[in-house]
């Protein structure tokens, strides 16, 4: 996460907020889940850098990692998967999987009791049983 961070950073630092995108105004950047999507080179990263830029300042501090996290993985995964949002876990996959998103210390209390159930974890280099680094999933897309 570190890397992830230090690139995060440097890629905030080069978004010019010259030039605003009209939706930066128009997506309700509260929502428990925003999906950017567009071709690619249209500006969606730029787009979110901006919202970020202007909500948290140069150096976003406040910032949470779990969002960082979740946001890491539904990018990753939904190229080639649905992704839905479910009540029981972070996120469900192709209404097989079941995802939940935390660092290196999260149990599988939340997800005992389902099938194919699985934790993407921060922190671990390997996985063991149902648990995966978190960083594997960037291999996806």
């Amino acid at each position: 996460m570190k890397q992830l961070f230090t690139t995060f950073y440097k890629h905030l630092e080069r978004t010019s907020d010259y030039f605003e995108r009209y939706l930066l105004h128009e997506i309700k950047w509260n929502s428990r889940l925003i999906a950017i999507t567009g071709a690619r080179g249209c500006g969606k990263t730029t787009l979110l850098f901006q919202h970020i830029k202007k909500e948290y300042g140069k150096y976003p501090e406040k910032v949470q990692i779990g969002n960082v996290r979740e946001t890491f993985f539904f990018n990753q995964v939904r190229v080639r998967n649905t992704v839905i949002y479910v009540a029981e876990t972070d996120f469900n996959v192709s209404q097989k999987y079941y995802f939940e998103i935390g660092g290196k210390s999260k149990g599988q209390k939340q997800i005992n009791n389902l099938p194919d159930a699985y934790l993407a974890l921060d922190d671990i280099e390997i996985g063991f049983r149902n648990e995966i680094p978190i960083w594997l999933f960037g291999m996806l897309y």
